[in-house]
């Protein structure tokens, strides 16, 4: 049963995907969940959502799949007026999730998530990309692979800590825009240029940086090719695992 809490986010983000290129759902993922709030979480999912959440058992992983498909589905099904668990949601065979039905007007999302954040992002616009990262050690082969010659040398002039941090914000904006085109990072990362500005555009994608926290990168993209300027920038809801569910600080 819902709460006048969620009742009141769920009307907010469905509100908030009318008037914004997209609405972004954040959640800071728990150490630990106790068997009553994991068979909480289950309880939207469909079958194979819970043969895939039984696949992967345990860890960071297992808790980060249940609990951005507990939100998805808890959300779709808000916006669609069904049970979520009786969604079918299908993967391309590059991985990217959707709905198996046509909805009008469309409804397009994706998931994402690093060791200590989750998010889910969805859009009425166009087809959607979300990359969270935590902030950490750099590889020097992922970069030279990853960044165009401009990009690279940009890093380059840079002290330690800034092109740690600037290397993730890049990343993010690339793969981002790599998923929303449905191919994901077999696309070639040295292709989707990005920049370190709030905000960009990449061919046919619009993206926007996430604010997530001082030692975290995010960018949602969406395909935007005539898009209503009317609409608002990306809207961020946060702490959507406490007001769904009622887990988390």
């Amino acid at each position: 049963m819902r709460t006048p809490a969620d009742r009141a986010l769920l009307e907010a983000i469905g509100a908030d995907l009318e008037t914004s290129v997209a609405v972004v759902l954040a959640t800071v993922l728990p150490e630990v969940l106790d068997t009553s709030t994991v068979e909480a979480l289950r309880a939207p999912l469909g079958d194979t959502d819970r043969r895939r959440h039984s696949d992967i058992q345990t860890g960071r992983g297992a808790t980060a799949f249940l609990i951005t498909r507990a939100v998805l589905r808890t959300v779709l099904g808000h916006l669609l007026d069904r049970p979520g668990a009786q969604l079918e949601i299908v993967t391309s065979e590059r991985g990217k999730p959707s709905l198996a039905e046509e909805t009008s007007p469309p409804l397009h999302f994706n998931t994402s998530h690093s060791r200590t954040q989750a998010l889910v992002a969805l859009s009425r616009v166009g087809e959607i990309g979300v990359d969270v990262e935590d902030i950490g050690t750099v590889d020097e082969r992922v970069v030279r692979r990853s960044m165009s010659n401009e990009e690279y040398e940009r890093l380059a002039v840079m002290n330690s800590e800034d092109r740690t941090t600037a290397f993730f914000r890049l990343w993010t904006v690339k793969e981002a825009c790599a998923k929303a085109t449905g191919v994901g990072i077999g696309i070639g990362m040295r292709k989707v240029a990005a920049t370190l500005e709030g905000s960009g555009r990449w061919g046919e994608f619009t993206w926007e940086s996430i604010d997530s926290g001082p030692h975290v990168a995010a960018t949602v993209a969406v395909r935007s090719v005539g898009l209503d300027e009317s609409r608002g920038p990306v809207a961020l809801h946060r702490g959507v695992l406490k007001a769904l569910f009622g887990v988390g600080p």
